[in-house]
């Protein structure tokens, strides 16, 4: 798994930083009659998108929101309706409050993919997370 992040600091009355990040699993192309033959790398992300997609950030505090997890891109590069693709990318954004810092959420979206590799099979296929702050 790739992971490939960006931050800008916002500041905002609601919230005051984004950071964006790309996750990339790798498998094995193949053809939907023989499953068995590929990896398909597309239930790997998306039970990890599942995942983080439904965690709660924060609660905010008086003066902003929440923190907010949006999914904003999953893509396989694959037009064949009957080819399982060799990766998968997902694209992530996140809008976070003071509660946070760029480094607190890398360190939590690091620690999201630890967990996926821990519980999904052949996950040590995943590239990885390559996070940059600009």
């Amino acid at each position: 798994m790739t992971l490939a992040y960006t931050a800008l600091a916002v500041l905002a009355a609601y919230l005051v930083g984004s950071l964006s990040f790309a996750v990339t699993v790798e498998g094995k192309q193949g053809h939907a009659a023989y499953p068995h033959k590929a990896d398909n790398p597309i239930p790997k992300l998306a039970r990890l998108i599942d995942r983080i997609s439904h965690a709660r950030l924060d609660d905010g505090n008086e003066h902003f929101d929440p923190s907010t997890l949006a999914v904003t891109s999953f893509d396989v590069g694959n037009p064949a309706g009957n080819v399982i693709p060799s990766r998968a990318v997902a694209k992530f954004n996140i809008r976070f409050s003071p509660v946070h810092s760029f480094d607190s959420l890398r360190a939590w979206v690091d620690q999201q993919i630890a967990a996926g590799k821990a519980v999904a099979e052949n996950w040590d296929k995943v590239v990885g997370a390559n996070i940059q702050k600009k």
